[in-house]
């Protein structure tokens, strides 16, 4: 059970932009670029502030199971925002809305034609991912050698 005094602390770090809740307070880089909340329950043990959210409005996390965000906002601590998935689900979920680093799932002609484009100056970035229906930081990843290293033009 987690006390009164702990989440009026939680909800002090709080700032509603739209449906979010947005997390003022600490954070911590974790997973890539995506910046996570800090949190701290029961003395010193740090928790996701997400995950705290979670813990706080919904209940415990079991073991092994990861918060999701249905919003897709790192620092979006909104329960009503927030499920639970096995880390499988959480990668289909990324996947499935493109914003996932991981660019397996672009064909290896599509990925040698990015890389074709580049090299000729291709238009904005956020132009060729709209042609290729991913996200632009997974054509970032690509033209930088960052995924897809296999394909070489």
């Amino acid at each position: 059970m987690i006390d009164s005094k702990t989440i009026e602390r939680f909800m002090s770090k709080l700032k509603a932009v739209g449906d979010c809740w947005i997390w003022t307070g600490a954070r911590a880089k974790s997973h890539g670029n995506h910046q996570y909340g800090r949190f701290n329950i029961g003395g010193s043990f740090i928790d996701n502030a997400h995950r705290a959210s979670y813990r706080i409005f919904k209940g415990e996390i079991p073991k092994g199971m990861h918060v999701c965000h249905t919003c897709d906002n790192p620092l979006c601590v909104n329960p009503d925002h927030l499920f639970l998935g096995t880390p499988h689900d959480n990668h289909k979920d990324m996947v499935r809305k493109k914003r996932s680093s991981i660019t397996n799932y672009i064909s290896d002609e599509n990925v040698a034609e990015i890389k074709r484009m580049y090299r000729t100056g291709f238009p904005r970035v956020t132009d060729v991912a709209r042609q290729f229906n991913v996200h632009r930081f997974t054509i970032y990843r690509i033209i930088n050698n960052k995924s897809r290293k296999d394909i070489v033009i």
